[in-house]
């Protein structure tokens, strides 16, 4: 305790003189963050990527310093979502540690039985002691042989190993195999591979837990096979999220069996870039339909909202951006429909002189017509045919 303490304090009085100790974690964050981003060969980002680098690196730098150089590679990140217009996502799994359970050795905590904790992982566990045997929190190779379950791995990329969670038949257990992750801001989306195997427990504690405490479920919603739950969360601020797993059994002839593995986070553009590049694909399809040269202003209108983009990166930016390509969007779709009003819409039909075959068209057999569809129907709209006679009728393709 009184260690701890003494930790406590010096960390308090270094930050008391070092204020930018806080903006250099969050310089640090983001650069580790971006390290595996498929952008590393955008010459503007790797700009911004090595003046972060720099400024981390500089003793004399202080907590504005660091702050600004953060900002300018996130507005870097952004500038090349909207350049490749694809909402690409970047893979963060690294800020979980042993995210597949295939690292280090499994060492054995002061519990009893058959519970390992997993490297990066902390484990709970607790019993009321009856049948000491079959009580199990480990890795666990694919395709081994234990206590009569032998998991089969999905896919390759999932590795070697399984966390494995398995109960006595009779005893109340309490079993839990967590971590904290620290993530900068931003917008996230978590998978995780689970496989509920057999038993019903009294509660359930996988789970995502942001830091306001809000908790998402991740739970398989059948049992005996593989399923890949994913949660989008979004985080304001840099904060801690912890990712739990496990359950509580009651005991009763209930063993329950629960496997994990395979566990991603990626970081997603952000909700206001995202609206933005719908937009965008939006206005830019719709302009494709508009006539320029019947409809001058209109055609003009979404030119210049597409061209206008965004220069600064900033939210507000991105959202007046998107309301501008959608007005000039319904600009365009009011166009369109005045062309149908007034008969010029034959543009509007793929391949309409069949110049090029059959491209633009699908091609389908239609059912020949009969009496009793056209009931009510008189005998002249058909061109005046008999009906009786269904002189009319044919097979038409």
């Amino acid at each position: 305790a009184d260690l701890k303490a003494a930790a406590e304090n010096l960390e308090a009085a270094l930050k008391a003189a070092r204020p930018s100790l806080d903006a250099y974690d969050r310089l640090a964050r983001t650069l580790r963050l971006f390290a595996s981003t498929p952008f590393q060969d955008d010459a503007a980002f790797q700009t911004a990527y090595a003046d972060a680098q720099a400024v981390l690196t500089q003793a004399a730098a202080d907590e504005e310093e660091a702050d600004a150089a953060n900002a300018a590679l996130r507005k870097a990140y952004i500038a090349c979502l909207v350049a490749h217009a694809d909402g690409t996502a970047i893979d963060a799994t690294s800020f979980i540690a042993n995210p597949n359970f295939e690292e280090g050795e499994h060492t054995v905590p002061a519990q009893e039985f058959n519970v390992y904790e997993p490297e990066g992982w902390t484990v709970d566990f607790a019993s009321d002691g009856r049948a000491t045997g079959y009580k199990h929190i480990r890795a666990i190779p694919y395709g081994t042989a234990y206590d009569g379950t032998t998991p089969e791995r999905p896919d390759e990329a999932w590795g070697g190993n399984t966390l494995y969670f398995r109960t006595n038949w009779e005893a109340a257990h309490q079993m839990r195999a967590w971590q904290e992750i620290a993530l900068p801001a931003g917008h996230y989306r978590l998978s995780v591979g689970a496989n509920h195997l057999s038993g019903t427990p009294s509660t359930r504690s996988s789970y995502l837990q942001l830091p306001d405490g809000t908790r998402h479920s991740l739970w398989p919603a059948g049992t005996a096979s593989w399923e890949t739950l994913t949660q989008e969360f979004e985080l304001e601020e840099e904060g801690d999220v912890t990712l739990s797993f496990g359950f509580t059994t009651p005991g009763g002839d209930n063993a329950v069996k629960l496997l994990i593995d395979h566990i991603q986070l990626e970081l997603l553009a952000p909700d206001y870039v995202s609206d933005y590049l719908e937009a965008l694909s939006e206005a830019k399809e719709t302009r494709g339909q508009v006539e320029e040269a019947a409809f001058p202003s209109v055609a003009s209108a979404i030119d210049k909202a597409i061209g206008a983009g965004v220069d600064d990166g900033e939210e507000a930016s991105f959202t007046a951006a998107t309301d501008a390509l959608r007005e000039a969007s319904r600009y365009g779709r009011s166009a369109c429909s005045i062309e149908l009003s007034t008969g010029n819409a034959t543009r509007l039909i793929a391949n309409p002189e069949a110049d090029d075959g059959t491209e633009g068209w699908a091609v389908t057999q239609v059912s020949t017509l009969d009496k009793e569809s056209y009931k009510g129907i008189q005998d002249n709209y058909f061109d005046g045919g008999d009906w009786n006679a269904q002189a009319w009728k044919a097979s038409m393709t």
